[in-house]
């Protein structure tokens, strides 16, 4: 399991994302939010290659904790 996240920036080191949980099984809901961002980027995060969430960095560069289902076909497995 990877969750990734595409951004178009070059600020990778400042960018941070948090998953909720550390463990998790398939069609589980969890929640994920972000920050080191340009402003009004747009921040793409798939699951593997399911793409789950699309969401857009505030003025300071961060997107609020959003809810996000895992794949029904995504192996039981731990993040981070």
């Amino acid at each position: 399991m990877a969750l990734t996240v595409c951004e178009a920036s070059s600020a990778w080191a400042a960018t941070v994302v948090k998953v909720s949980a550390k463990t998790d099984h398939p069609a589980a809901t969890d929640k994920v939010d972000g920050s080191g961002f340009v402003a009004g980027e747009a921040v793409d995060v798939y699951w593997d290659t399911t793409d789950i969430l699309l969401a857009v960095a505030d003025a300071s560069g961060k997107f609020g904790t959003r809810d996000f289902q895992v794949p029904a076909n995504a192996a039981p497995a731990n993040i981070g």
